[in-house]
């Protein structure tokens, strides 16, 4: 066994360094043990203050769509949504300015509406063309005053000279126009690098806009008449429980039906019958300018005046039926006038029950008649002077059996309107119309008549009855027992000689 004794001074010579040593560590591995506690905790709160961030951001698109949900019903939410956009942008004005014609939607705004960046509105691009070009350019626009000045110096000093120390602008898209409107905000009290917050709601802004105009678009098709422009039956009872519960203190009712519309469809076509409706509605706009006017049925149209006196109200009524008369237009019409206590329901049906005590004056004095022989010379006269059978196709109704135009000389026809049974014959009989017609009246008409399509096809003998100012013709009985009425008129050439003439073949009543 070996003993070995060192001095305690020599064992432990190196304990100072290394307990330094591990103090050192220990310090070092606190520090970063600290540094690595903060950094976690700064990470959390960034993390915390970008979802913080992100859910107010969501928050704030939600509250916006949930605003415009409804915005066709009730407009006054766009001002309620532009609200929102300004205080999260925390800007003193936030508004909608329309880019294209849109009387409804011109100008809205949130903020300070008395704002001089608002005064005389009109169309963004007309307003400011320069910025508008750079907006459908860049799609974007944020900028202080100074910047704007530099940017676009005539119009930028415009901006900055009405109280704008900053401003955002962003195009809106409309989703049948493409960019339709600019959505814009300006003097916000925090700093924005970009126009994302504005971009976020545009979609929201445009389809609500869309869903605007579509939804009054079609409201308005289905209160008014598209044929004449004046309001329909719907608008008609809407108006009478308005006024039933408004009860003013005198109502006056023109109920009216226009005399031998179904007439002039049947003779002249439904273009002449449309014309006649709108003629009609263009009278009642003038004789009683800004009253209550409904087309309520096919030809029936009632004026509701609040507040006429009852001279002015038939004054109004006279005027209108006497224009119209200058325009060939008979109209039957009933007046009745209430004030005081009155029953509105039957104030109308007074009114309607006196029209239709005006009609039958009117059927009963030969109205109907007088009308249908006018009808029938108009038809005739307007076939004479346009003398084209393309025109002539979309007035001619089912009791015209025939119309044909005639060259005397040469014999032949150019047909406006043919039966297949008479086009048939006449190629039969190789284009000639006399001996197209005289076949016709050997196969299908009663033996009495023939002599009548003789006497017509002698041409020399009915070019003298004509040059006579005759108007030759006849009525004859087919075997099927069908009455016709043939009529010849005279065609005039451009030189003042005459060689065609028209054959008008009409079925009898």
């Amino acid at each position: 066994m070996v003993t070995i004794r060192v001095g305690e001074n020599v064992l432990f010579a190196g304990e100072k360094h290394l307990v330094w040593v591990c103090s050192v560590s220990a310090i070092l591995l606190l520090i970063l043990f600290i540094l690595y506690f903060i950094w976690i905790l700064g990470k959390m709160h960034r993390e915390k203050t970008v979802s913080e961030k992100q859910l107010r951001n969501i928050s704030y698109i939600l509250e916006v769509e949930q605003t415009l949900f409804d915005v066709h019903i009730y407009p006054e939410h766009f001002v309620d949504a532009l609200q929102k956009v300004a205080e999260y942008l925390s800007a003193e004005l936030v508004f909608i300015w329309v880019a294209e014609d849109c009387q409804e939607l011109k100008l809205w705004c949130a903020g300070n509406k008395k704002h001089p960046f608002l005064e005389n509105p009109v169309s963004f691009p007309e307003r400011y063309p320069a910025v508008y070009k750079e907006l459908k350019t860049q799609g974007a626009i944020v900028a202080g005053s100074s910047a704007l000045k530099q940017q676009f110096p005539e119009e930028g000093a415009q901006i900055a000279g009405k109280d704008i120390d900053s401003l955002m602008l962003f195009p809106v898209q409309s989703m049948e126009s493409g960019m339709a409107f600019v959505i814009g905000a300006c003097n916000f009290r925090d700093t924005w690098e970009s126009a994302e917050p504005l971009k976020q709601v545009a979609l929201s802004f445009s389809m609500a806009i869309s869903h605007y105009r579509v939804y009054h678009t079609l409201s308005r098709m289905g209160r008014m008449d598209s044929m004449t422009g004046l309001m329909n039956r719907n608008s008609y009872n809407e108006a009478l429980d308005s006024l039933s519960r408004e009860k003013p203190e005198s109502i006056g009712c023109v109920y009216m039906d226009v005399n031998g519309l179904h007439e002039i469809n049947n003779h002249l076509g439904h273009q002449a019958g449309d014309e006649m409706l709108r003629a009609v509605a263009d009278v009642l706009c003038k004789c009683f300018c800004g009253e209550a006017l409904y087309r309520i049925g096919g030809d029936e149209f009632v004026v509701l005046c609040k507040n006429w006196t009852k001279q002015y109200l038939t004054v109004g009524t006279e005027r209108a039926r006497s224009e119209l008369k200058n325009q060939g237009y008979e109209l039957s019409i009933g007046i009745s006038w209430r004030s005081g206590v009155y029953n509105l329901e039957e104030a109308v049906e007074e009114a309607e029950a006196a029209m239709r005590r005006d009609k039958q004056r009117f059927y009963l004095k030969g109205g109907n008649e007088r009308n249908l022989r006018g009808l029938n010379e108009h038809l005739e006269q307007m076939i004479v002077e346009k003398n084209d059978a393309d025109t002539f196709l979309s007035v001619l109704e089912p009791e015209f059996k025939g119309v044909y135009f005639v060259d005397l000389d040469s014999d032949t026809v150019r047909h406006i309107f043919i039966p297949d049974f008479f086009e048939k014959i006449l190629h039969e009989e190789g284009e000639i119309f006399s001996k197209t017609l005289m076949s016709y009246a050997h196969r299908y008409v009663d033996e009495e008549h023939l002599s009548g399509f003789e006497e017509l096809c002698d041409y020399e003998r009915l070019k003298n009855r004509l040059e006579s100012g005759e108007m030759p013709g006849f009525v004859y009985k087919r075997r099927d027992g069908v009455s016709l009425r043939i009529r010849i008129l005279k065609l005039e050439a451009d030189g003042g000689e005459w060689y065609r003439t028209l054959w008008i073949f009409t079925e009898m009543e």
